[in-house]
């Protein structure tokens, strides 16, 4: 969201997460010596009017504070000026979150916005479904946003994630019921157990882009970085020997790509990364196939593909699908369809037998990219899905704009400038 100060020798622009979510800071770049500045902490959409003011949302609220355009500084506290602005922050969908609000203000000082704030978090819980379908809520979670259920694989505890404002990685003791929460700042989305279940790799960030990170289910060890990029990566799925990590990388500007990183010494290649689009890697149990998700046919479709020479590649869907998730015995891969859960008979060997798609059962809400939202327990009897506890929030159509004429003048008065 870059904006050319009047001198036109600098720029400000927003800096955020991975996805940008709710949270992020407002920097300004000179031009003639490439050297960079936070001028406000904790804010998105940053904009100069005329008045000697800086404009910015946060969480809903457009804030004011006066700025220094020759300085390139924030010369006074900064105050709110107008609550309630649409803003395209905290939402479930990761790439929806551009961050900008919905408001423009002209040279005379004429303001045009929409009403509507930011989106709310969203309320969910997870359900254990089995193979009939029924369902049963897991208990002993926090309240919240909760999602990307992972079982570990021994089957003891859950990890999972809550969104939203404070996006964090928790560990649920299934035997127990006791749940811990691993990460007590920044930002975190997917994880992944390790095959022995002793420890997890979240996409994880501080205040830039998301990379794979180690976490201690216990808190015993302090977070440890396994990757470094400029590009937005998150966790798929191992190996069974526990070598091999998929995870998915954001290109800049064509989609997602599967790539791998070998934990022997930290080496990452790319599996799938062409002009298309791929996502939600699963590997078989005996890691000779990987499922995936690939946007080459024109739409959303499940593949597999040999692994590691990916000589071999076969469809799986028929007419639509996401979210590949190998049964633990290898004899299925489940995959989403509208709001179907469907499933594919598997006989594989050194060839691959797929038997025709069909329904199991109608699944729960869960809405996740570009790794699946929902997993499956180690004997293969159960699924955990998240659903909505109070319908769709963020369904909420824009059907107003509010204009108010000589808006300069109410600014001075809120936050007089210096």
């Amino acid at each position: 969201m870059p904006q050319v100060l009047p001198d036109g020798r600098a720029v400000l622009f927003t800096v955020a997460y991975g996805y940008l979510g709710a949270r992020g800071h407002i920097e300004v770049l000179t031009l003639d010596s490439g050297k960079r500045k936070v001028v406000v902490d904790d804010g998105l959409d940053g904009r100069y009017v005329r008045t000697g003011h800086l404009l910015y949302l946060h969480q809903g609220t457009m804030m004011a504070a006066p700025f220094d355009p020759k300085q390139l500084e924030v010369t006074g506290r900064p105050v709110p000026v107008l609550e309630g602005v649409t803003h395209a922050a905290n939402l479930s969908v990761g790439w929806a979150n551009s961050g900008t609000g919905l408001f423009t203000v002209s040279e005379n000082g004429t303001l045009i916005f929409a009403p509507g704030g930011m989106a709310p978090d969203r309320e969910t819980q997870f359900l254990w479904v089995d193979r009939d379908g029924k369902t049963q809520p897991v208990s002993g979670l926090p309240e919240g946003s909760l999602g990307i259920p992972r079982v570990s694989p021994d089957g003891h505890q859950l990890a999972f994630t809550t969104g939203g404002l404070n996006s964090h990685i928790w560990v649920q003791n299934l035997v127990r019921g006791t749940a811990t929460r691993l990460t007590t700042d920044g930002r975190a989305d997917f994880c992944s157990w390790t095959p022995d279940s002793d420890r997890i790799v979240a996409g994880y960030s501080q205040g830039g882009v998301t990379n794979l990170y180690w976490l201690s289910p216990e808190r015993s060890e302090p977070i440890e970085r396994l990757t470094t990029s400029e590009l937005t990566q998150q966790p798929g799925s191992w190996t069974p020997d526990g070598r091999h990590l998929s995870y998915v990388q954001w290109r800049h500007s064509t989609g997602s790509a599967i790539w791998l990183l070998d934990l022997n010494n930290l080496e990452t290649k790319p599996i799938l990364d062409t002009e298309h689009d791929y996502k939600y890697p699963n590997f078989s149990p005996d890691g000779r196939w990987l499922a995936y998700t690939s946007s080459e046919s024109g739409g959303s479709e499940v593949w597999v593909t040999s692994f590691p020479d990916r000589e071999k590649r076969k469809q799986v869907s028929n007419g639509g699908g996401w979210s590949p998730l190998w049964s633990p015995d290898g004899s299925k891969v489940y995959y989403r369809s509208g709001y179907n859960l469907m499933v594919v008979d598997v006989t594989s060997g050194s060839e691959l037998t797929l038997g025709i798609p069909y329904i199991l059962f109608e699944a729960p809400w869960t809405a996740a990219s570009p790794l699946r939202g929902y997993d499956i327990t180690p004997d293969g009897e159960r699924f955990i899905f998240s659903t909505l506890l109070e319908g769709d929030l963020e369904s909420r159509p824009i059907r107003q704009l509010r204009v108010v004429l000589n808006w300069f003048e109410e600014l001075k008065r809120l936050a007089p400038p210096n």
